[in-house]
């Protein structure tokens, strides 16, 4: 029933890779709105995602639309990490307990969320699971019978078997380039977060520039206005200069957009996945 759960294909160098996610291809997916239901503990936003396909070998010429919570995003990551397990899944973007309900955090998070579903359609391996196609056709989304299994196992049943195994003489042997692999990706994970907050701090130190750069042409053209009727050439003078450095903050603001969508981005990506994760798993 849960086949391609457990029967992986081979693995592909290329799967490892992301493609551009601002590529679209046969399958274009996009998130139009958002929506709040209910209040207080019982609140939560739902996501209008609509995909249109156009002869695409898979799905065909159609139109899909769906209402997705945050919670449906992550029942599909899960997932396909569980079918998928020689493919680094689209990190989703972190869930935040503050001011979740803020403007800004729904519209960054719209914004990841259809990052991620562009990208998981442009791969592939993981556009051919039916998981994806029933998520997009506002399916019933179930879980997958092995994650039932393991969630259902209580804290009792697991000391048992800890237990079990202490009884009978079961001792783990120690693998020397485990503990190696594991200090590497730990120490790893470290530098790639330090390295992704530094750089969040001068992208954010460089778009404090872009506003003083947009305020300075105000200014300038406020005062330009001011000697419109005393010295044209003053007048003159302040509106060229503040063309120039209207000029130059939409400059920088394109040098820093690029630089968060191609670089930070992709930093921030990587401190998603959250790398060290198994070795985290590996010591409870």
């Amino acid at each position: 029933m849960y086949k391609d759960q457990f029967e992986e294909e081979p693995f592909h160098k290329d799967e490892e890779h992301y493609v551009d996610p601002n590529h679209e291809g046969s399958i274009i997916v996009s998130i139009s709105n958002t929506e709040k239901h209910g209040d207080g503990m019982n609140a939560f936003v739902t996501y209008s995602i609509i995909t249109k396909c156009i002869d695409d070998p898979l799905f065909g010429t159609k139109d899909f639309t769906a209402n997705r919570r945050y919670s449906d995003f992550v029942w599909l990551h899960d997932t396909l990490k569980l079918n998928f397990k020689s493919v680094i899944i689209p990190p989703l973007p972190e869930k935040n307990l503050m001011n979740r309900f803020s403007p800004d955090v729904i519209d960054y998070r719209k914004s990841e969320l259809e990052r991620f579903l562009k990208r998981v359609l442009l791969h592939p391996k993981l556009v051919t699971s039916q998981h994806v196609l029933t998520f997009l056709e506002n399916g019933e989304l179930q879980k997958p019978a092995e994650d039932i299994a393991s969630k259902s196992k209580g804290f009792f049943t697991s000391l048992t078997e800890k237990v079990s195994n202490i009884n009978l003489g079961v001792v783990s042997e120690i693998d020397e380039l485990f503990i190696e692999i594991k200090e590497y990706i730990r120490e790893l994970d470290f530098k790639l977060n330090s390295f992704y907050n530094k750089t969040s701090s001068i992208t954010k130190k460089r778009k404090d520039f872009v506003q003083i750069w947009d305020e300075f042409s105000f200014s300038a053209r406020e005062y330009a206005q001011v000697e419109l009727d005393k010295d044209k050439l003053l007048n003159r003078l302040f509106e060229k200069l503040s063309e120039i450095t209207h000029h130059v903050s939409i400059l920088h603001n394109e040098t820093v957009e690029r630089e968060v969508s191609h670089f930070e981005s992709t930093l921030k990506d990587l401190s998603l996945i959250h790398i060290s994760e198994p070795t985290r798993q590996a010591e409870i």
